[in-house]
């Protein structure tokens, strides 16, 4: 039945909507609710408490109606286990109840909930409350893209890779696997600016940052470090970290950049299990002024 209910409300457009999951042991009030909610997000659907944790296990909700009285697990318990974990605490849940005494909003509101709507329940009401938590959701998903990202060139910034790069070592230090820092800094980027203006050098940072994330892919995380230096952690050992390095080099070498030739010199550092990882940084940059004096336009493994 559960597969049926489903099928209400899909289209094309489903992945570019919010998913909103309505939990309810009752399949009247699923309908009810979904047909509410129209065309205007993506409802999926668990009839109880387990059922609803597994599915916001399974895929990404933008927010919870959550039915309080259910057999077994409760909507306050659900509440509790989603606000418990940091995969799905950001999560706003609203809760749907007939339970209309203030002590019960109370614990609502004390479990983690950012609303409350009584059965029975005015369609009217659920959209606007729906909808006005979805926009709060959503404002605050771009506050912190931008708390993240460089504005310039789209990638991570400093404080990102930072949070990144650490979790990464820890990691790497529980299951194993090699890593490595990379340093690049564009060749004579202040020639640029003084000769073509900063808003050329502007576009040619762009053009740099594309092609090194489209360069390292999956393998790690990329980020702008500041002006014209960017920074880079892969899963690989240091020849390993070279090598692909040196794709990067001959990926920016590879045409112009904005009618620019433009060049990259890279430092390399493999990170130490079990060391202080702003070592990796020292050694990295000392590789990457290695390859400055050596004449820049090439990639340096530090301890190489």
């Amino acid at each position: 039945m559960i597969d049926a209910i489903e099928s209400e409300g899909a289209s094309a457009t489903a992945q570019r909507r919010p998913t909103v999951l309505i939990v309810d042991d009752q399949v009247a009030n699923v309908h009810a609710l979904a047909r509410i909610l129209g065309d205007q997000v993506t409802t999926i659907f668990a009839l109880d408490g387990t059922q609803a944790l597994a599915r916001v296990a399974a895929q990404p909700v933008d927010l919870v109606l959550l039915d309080v009285m259910m057999k077994g697990l409760d909507g306050f318990a659900v509440c509790q286990r989603l606000k418990a974990d940091p995969r799905t605490a950001s999560i706003p849940v609203i809760f749907v109840s007939g339970l209309t005494e203030g002590a019960d909003e109370e614990r609502g509101f004390a479990v983690g909930a950012v609303d409350y709507i009584h059965k029975p329940f005015l369609p009217a009401i659920v959209r606007a409350r729906v909808h006005t938590q979805l926009r709060l959701r959503s404002a605050l998903d771009q506050l912190e893209r931008m708390a993240r990202t460089d504005p310039l060139t789209g990638l991570s910034n400093r404080r990102h890779f930072d949070q990144s790069f650490a979790a990464l070592v820890a990691e790497a230090g529980i299951l194993g696997f090699p890593l490595s820092l990379m340093v690049a800094d564009v060749d004579h980027f202040k020639r640029i600016n003084d000769e073509a203006g900063h808003a050329n050098g502007d576009a040619v940072l762009i053009g740099v940052a594309r092609r090194l994330a489209a360069t390292v892919g999956s393998l790690g995380i990329v980020a702008r470090w500041g002006g014209e230096e960017f920074v880079c952690a892969v899963r690989l050992d240091g020849p390993a970290a070279l090598a692909l390095a040196e794709r990067l080099r001959l990926a920016i070498a590879d045409g112009p950049i904005a009618g620019h030739p433009v060049t990259l010199s890279v430092g390399v550092a493999a990170v130490e299990p079990g060391r202080d990882t702003r070592l990796a940084f020292v050694r990295a940059d000392a590789a990457l002024f290695r390859a400055k004096q050596a004449g820049r336009d090439r990639c340096v493994l530090a301890d190489g």
